[in-house]
């Protein structure tokens, strides 16, 4: 069984991305990620950050239904009064009790966003791998 850490630290309303490419084929078998965010102007009821998982080196944060290649995606909001310093930080996403195939080399995506400029905001995702099952050739994510 293989562990994979992604970590993402960004500001503002830019999309960061980071990857990291599967070591050997096997089957995604679980996965979980979450967020931490400080919001240093101030919240006005609206601020949040949101994180996704992903087969597809752009995000589909915001877009439709038809989004195969995410795997994940999570959001937190701030909630309170302007010119105050908050600080959210919840586990997001979980999913257990997947078989999904992937190859070695395959890279996986963690995006993030966030809702205003002035916001600082981290992400951390694992990912669980059961390792050498052989994968199929995979049809185009």
């Amino acid at each position: 069984m293989s562990l994979i850490k992604l970590a993402n630290v960004g500001s503002g309303v830019s999309v960061i991305s980071t990857a990291i490419d599967v070591p050997a084929d096997g089957k995604i078998m679980s996965a979980t990620m979450g967020v931490a965010m400080t919001d240093i102007i101030g919240p006005v009821n609206t601020d949040y950050v949101v994180a996704e998982l992903s087969f597809l080196s752009s995000d589909t944060i915001g877009e439709g239904h038809d989004s195969r290649g995410s795997l994940m995606t999570a959001s937190a909001n701030i909630i309170g009064a302007e010119g105050q310093e908050f600080m959210v930080s919840s586990p997001l996403g979980m999913m257990f009790n997947v078989e999904i195939p992937v190859n070695a080399g395959e890279r996986i995506f963690l995006h993030c966003k966030g809702s205003v400029l002035g916001m600082n905001w981290s992400t951390v995702a694992y990912i669980f791998i059961k390792d050498n099952i052989a994968a199929r050739a995979i049809r185009r994510r």
